[in-house]
């Protein structure tokens, strides 16, 4: 007589693992409003950071002009 082997296990199922970073960049890039707010905050952060190269004049010395009338 033969024998044939049965497998028991339950099948395993494949679950996503998603971490939760990944869960909420989901749902952060979802609200639309959420996502332009970030983009204006970026922007204003890359301005700052690259200020002097976008108006290479210092202020202060420009008000003080202003005011001695030279310039």
């Amino acid at each position: 007589m033969a024998t044939t082997a049965v497998n028991l296990k339950p099948q395993e199922r494949k679950t996503e693992h998603r971490s939760e970073w990944r869960r909420a960049w989901r749902r952060f890039s979802a609200n639309r409003v959420a996502v332009i707010g970030l983009i204006v905050v970026i922007l204003l952060i890359l301005m700052a950071v690259f200020a002097p190269l976008i108006a290479p004049y210092d202020p202060i010395t420009d008000i003080f002009r202003g005011q001695r009338g030279v310039g």
